[in-house]
């Protein structure tokens, strides 16, 4: 589960002085910075187990760009989806546009202003917490959905005796078949025909 105190944040910059600028933010917000220069090990990172669950990411570095970097780690089969910032020089409504189309789910320009870079950082963190109470539920569906399929097969049943034929060609009761299928447990009484018709006579006689 993603907290805020002590958050692991990583930092992926080439130039030294972006670098010092971020991890100061970040480490005053009381979160824990990795920072990183080389954007080929930040992909190692961010698709490795263990992955911080928030990136800020600077555009122009080489051999891999921030955008090459953004889709890479988006391309990647991950478990849990990690929170993309991108911090940058490139300013412009089109370089906005290629952040965002990128995986990017947000973008701030240089020259940073720290509480707004912290603002974006906690929104990430109500996204990842959203995501991973979604990704529970979703187990928690998948699972009653897997105990309860015996009840939404057709079952054959004895016209007789009522009996069911499990996949073994065992027959059953309906009772034992339940509680095989769906572990559940029966309790016994009389409705209110069968108590008038079979258990109040014999209390008369």
């Amino acid at each position: 589960m993603v907290r805020g105190d002590g958050l692991r944040i990583l930092v992926v910059d080439d130039d030294a002085a972006a670098r010092l600028t971020l991890e100061a933010v970040v480490r005053n917000a009381g979160w824990s910075p990795i920072v990183i220069a080389d954007p080929e090990l930040a992909l190692e990172i961010m698709t490795g187990p263990d992955a911080p669950p928030i990136a800020l990411i600077d555009w122009q570095m080489p051999v891999l760009s921030g955008v090459d970097l953004c889709r890479r780690v988006r391309a990647a089969d991950l478990p849990a989806r990690p929170y993309l910032i991108f911090v940058t020089a490139n300013s412009t409504p089109t370089d906005i546009a290629t952040g965002l189309d990128a995986g990017a789910d947000g973008y701030m320009t240089k020259p940073i202003n720290a509480h707004e870079l912290q603002a974006r950082v906690r929104a990430g963190v109500r996204t990842i917490a959203l995501q991973q109470d979604l990704r529970m539920r979703l187990q928690e569906a998948q699972a009653e959905s897997a105990r309860t399929r015996p009840l939404r097969e057709l079952l054959p049943m004895c016209c007789c005796c009522r009996r069911i034929r499990d996949e073994r060609q065992h027959w059953s009761t309906l009772e034992q078949y339940l509680a095989q299928k769906v572990d559940v447990q029966f309790t016994h009484g009389f409705c209110p025909t069968c108590l008038e018709q079979h258990v109040l006579p014999e209390d008369r006689v």
